[in-house]
Formats: C-alpha cells, structure tokens, sequence
C-alpha cells in the first residue's frame, strides 16, 4: 500500500516536470529542425551527464568519504541548468 502512494505520488512529480520540459525543449528549435533538434540534444545530455554519472558518484564519495555527495552534485547541476533556463529567450515571460 505504501509503496504503490509513494509511486503514485513521484509519478505525479514527474509528470508536472515532463509537460513542461519537453515542450520547452522543442520550442527551443524551428519547426524545420525541431524533432532533430531535441532529439540529438537530449540524448547528448543523457549520454554526457546520465552516462557519467555514476563514476562521478563512486570519484565523489571516494574523495570526500560521504554518500551525501552525490546528492549536491545533482542539486548543482540542477541549479545550473536552472539559471541556463532562466537566460533563454523562450522562457521569458511576454506581457
């Protein structure tokens, strides 16, 4: 029972991140370029960032002795991207 809410509720987590994720993610192309566009960005950030992630994870906590350590990493790349975001032009609010 638990485990099926726990689900439940990082599907719904997830969901409000993938509506809007992906739609910003191909509206950043021309509608000529859009499907290459986003499909050759995130499967580059995938392999760079999601591939390398776990050496980076096992370098971290060798070097520092925490578990913790692979969880900053994750907010920091967050936070960057997060400010990368905020700088382009699609995600500027118009009034």
């Amino acid at each position: 029972g638990a485990l099926l809410v726990g689900v439940f509720l990082l599907a719904i987590g997830y969901s409000g991140i993938a509506a809007t994720g992906y739609v910003f993610a191909t509206e950043c192309f021309p509608t000529h370029y859009r499907y290459s566009g986003s499909a050759v960005s995130y499967n580059v950030a995938q392999a760079l960032l999601g591939g390398t992630q776990p050496l980076i994870s096992l370098f971290l906590i060798r070097i520092t002795g925490s578990s913790l350590v692979p969880a900053l990493y994750l907010v920091t790349l967050s936070v960057f991207c997060l400010g990368v975001i905020s700088f382009s032009e699609k995600a500027k609010i118009s009034r």
